[in-house]
């Protein structure tokens, strides 16, 4: 009997190793860099003019730091004019390569005057989950 309860105790330490094992590897943080009010988007320009293929930038950063966040991944973007009570006005947003680190372009079709809204869903390594970033963008005649 004894044998079985040393078996078992090895097996649960085990598991319990492997398993903070991958967290750590993960990138898995319980630093304030983990939660998701320590972000702030913004835009670099907040006015565009109204035009076709107009391109923008965005930036991230870490609000205690004021550092650039240089390793999001974002899965999910959508531009429309719910600031300007039209949230069914939207247009087709493409991203952008970018020479900057921690900058992330975008192009859209700002066909309308008026605030555009950007919404950006990320991750960020060591934020648990997703993280959603809402910016103002003001297309000018």
């Amino acid at each position: 009997m004894k044998l079985i309860l040393i078996n078992i105790s090895l097996w649960l330490k085990s598991i319990f190793s492997g398993a903070l094992m991958i967290l750590l590897l993960s990138g898995f943080s319980l630093s304030t860099f983990g939660n998701p009010d320590n972000y702030i988007f913004e835009l670099i320009d907040d006015e565009v003019p109204v035009g076709n293929r107009i391109e923008f930038s965005v930036r991230i950063l870490h609000k205690a730091t004021g550092e650039p966040v240089t390793d999001a991944m974002i899965f999910a973007d959508r531009i429309d004019m719910t600031p300007d009570g039209k949230p069914n006005r939207s247009t087709e947003l493409a991203a952008l390569s970018s020479d900057t680190p921690g900058i992330y372009r975008y192009r859209a079709n700002m066909v309308e005057a008026g605030n555009w809204q950007l919404t950006l869903m990320t991750m960020i390594p060591g934020a648990p989950g997703m993280i959603e970033g809402k910016m103002i963008l003001k297309a000018i005649n």
